[in-house]
């Protein structure tokens, strides 16, 4: 964040003393887009990290299982808004998490089930929840 500060505040005083404003903002908005750029490759997850749940759609209140994988990295944990009451399981292997889930969102719908692997990033996939089972 420092770098991202310290380009922002050269750029926009070279700006200031040439007069272009405009050569400030182009500045910081690639300052600004390399450091988004460097941050995605470096949280982008690994090959073989992945989330499963299983059965993929359900009716609401339903029991989900939910796997987590995150390859060469651990678990830190598993989350969606259609598991309002959390994700109960435990670690049963490096990088290998296994738990359950009961589907209460607040409406039916399809939402994303996030693991976060700590080292290298999320992982997601899908699960439709329907209406009331």
């Amino acid at each position: 964040m420092r770098k991202l500060m310290t380009g922002a505040l050269a750029a926009v005083a070279l700006a200031g003393l040439s007069g272009g404003v405009v050569a400030a903002n182009a500045a910081t908005n690639a300052a600004d887009e390399q450091a988004l750029n460097g941050r995605a490759a470096a949280e982008a997850p690994v090959p073989g990290s992945r989330v499963v749940v299983s059965p993929d759609t359900v009716p609401r209140f339903a029991t989900v299982n939910v796997e987590a994988f995150c390859e060469n990295d651990e678990v830190e944990g598993v989350f969606s808004e259609a598991f309002p009451g959390g994700v109960g399981g435990r670690q049963v292997g490096p990088g290998h998490f296994q738990g359950t889930a009961v589907a209460d969102p607040a409406q039916p719908g399809t939402f994303d089930v996030e693991a976060d692997c700590k080292n290298t990033g999320m992982v997601s996939t899908k699960l439709r929840v329907l209406g009331d089972g």
